[in-house]
């Protein structure tokens, strides 16, 4: 995730929210979020590429729309390490699935809030539930973004 859009102008970019998240895989027991290390290296952009997260490139790819495409995973320079070894060493990882998500803006309705723990149940209760898919594809879709949204509001 990062509040700073990319551009394909070329150079890094900084961002105060920017974050790298996985779900499931290698090792992963349960949900990992890793936070920005050096927000003025949050991501990189250039035209050829797609979007490259950290001045390390912590993550990086390209024709990243192409089933069958990969990322390379090389967690610690910008971003805190993963969760297991083979996230920290530059492998590879075939995209089997994607999901890309736009984070709109801010409701215009008033709330006073006193706690972190309220903030974040708000954020979760306003998502409309998807309901459009079969039954388990709802689930799994559901799930991934209140981790999502978890993650977003740490």
């Amino acid at each position: 995730y990062s509040n700073t859009p990319w551009a394909s102008s070329g150079g890094c970019h900084a961002a105060n929210k920017a974050f790298l998240f996985v779900l499931s895989g290698s090792d992963v027991a349960s949900p990992c979020k890793m936070k920005l290390m050096n927000s003025a290296y949050a991501v990189y952009d250039y035209s050829s590429y797609g979007p490259i997260f950290g001045g390390g490139h912590d993550l990086r790819g390209s024709d990243l729309f192409v089933d069958g495409s990969s990322v390379i995973l090389e967690l610690g320079n910008t971003y805190e390490p993963g969760p297991s070894n083979d996230f920290n060493e530059g492998i590879s990882c075939t995209i089997k699935e994607m999901e890309v998500f736009k984070v709109t803006g801010k409701s215009s309705r008033a709330t006073i809030i006193t706690t972190k723990e309220e903030q974040n149940q708000l954020k979760i209760s306003k998502v409309k539930p998807v309901s459009r898919f079969s039954e388990d594809i709802n689930e799994a879709m559901n799930a991934k973004r209140q981790t999502l949204l978890q993650f977003k509001s740490e």
